[in-house]
């Protein structure tokens, strides 16, 4: 962690990409969507992660997806969790924060079955009942 600064990581965000399948005049990322991101994972994330890992003394670390909306990068969440979990030298905790509203009956599956959490903002939610309740 380095000779004058040492603190215990228990968070670590990964930024999937920047897209979105809404447009909130809310939100933190909305004026970085104009351009969009690079979406491929870079190999040396996986020895970045077990790294700071093995260096926060076996402390689980808090790997969570984010992006514009990450279930449009459900394909890397996947990636990423099969690669660290093969890895069975740390052990990772995941989570996600999204709007939902492009979540699979196979999505549910693969959270449920890695133990994922799932956090929707509750202004998503109130947004989504506003937007598609009729009046």
């Amino acid at each position: 962690m380095g000779k004058y600064l040492k603190r215990e990581i228990t968070s670590i965000f990964l930024m999937l990409g920047n897209q979105c399948n809404m447009n909130c005049t809310y939100c933190l990322q909305h004026p970085l969507v104009n351009e969009p991101i690079l979406t491929e994972i870079d190999p040396e994330i996986y020895d970045f992660l077990c790294e700071t890992a093995y260096e926060n003394e076996g402390h689980r670390i808090n790997i969570k997806f984010y992006g514009g909306e990450p279930l449009l990068y459900f394909k890397n969440i996947k990636t990423v969790v099969g690669t660290l979990n093969k890895r069975n030298s740390v052990e990772f905790v995941y989570s996600i924060i999204t709007n939902g509203k492009a979540m699979t009956d196979e999505m549910v599956k693969f959270f449920n079955e890695n133990n994922i959490s799932v956090t929707r903002p509750m202004v998503s939610i109130i947004s989504s009942y506003i937007f598609t309740t009729p009046l």
